[in-house]
């Protein structure tokens, strides 16, 4: 399903940035310290939202949402449209 989210401006991110993590991070699937920094941040619920740069795009970052933080709540989903992912995308 591709699903659209609003999420409200002013709830809580923390950002990681290339120079936060190891140099191997974007070339070692499952990495372990960006496995560890993603468990910690989640275990801490310090902020709903995870900013984090993008393996696979390197001008681009990933926002992670922690489902089990207590402003989860005032996530709302905005459409939920049916996805088929294009085959010759695929290699």
């Amino acid at each position: 399903m591709l699903i659209e989210i609003a999420v409200p401006d002013n709830v809580g991110i923390t950002e990681v940035r290339p120079d936060d993590l190891p140099r191997d991070w974007n070339s070692v699937p499952d990495h372990p310290d960006c496995v560890q920094l993603g468990d910690e941040w989640v275990a801490s619920s310090r902020t709903l939202l995870l900013r984090v740069p993008s393996a696979v795009m390197p001008r681009e970052s990933n926002v992670l949402i922690n489902p089990e933080h207590r402003e989860m709540e005032r996530v709302k989903v905005v459409t939920q449209e049916p996805f088929t992912f294009d085959a010759r995308l695929v290699g």
